[in-house]
């Protein structure tokens, strides 16, 4: 289970194919997924998550969001 608060991306549950964003046990309660707080959605499956970060430019007049499994 996955949820973003305040743009910060907090996961926890079963963890056995690191579905949790880190290596380790199982998480009974929420733990921060990285540093950066520019999460703006999360997917979660049975083993995989995936996130997209806010838009990062790519050229003077493109931004693109940024997609993390």
């Amino acid at each position: 289970t996955c949820a973003i608060n305040a743009g910060q991306l907090l996961c926890w549950g079963r963890n056995s194919a690191g579905q949790l964003g880190n290596t380790g046990a199982n998480r009974l309660r929420p733990l921060r997924v990285g540093t950066t707080a520019d999460w703006t959605m999360v997917v979660t499956g049975t083993n995989h998550t995936c996130g997209t970060r806010q838009g990062v430019p790519v050229s003077p007049n493109q931004v693109a969001d940024e997609v993390h499994c």
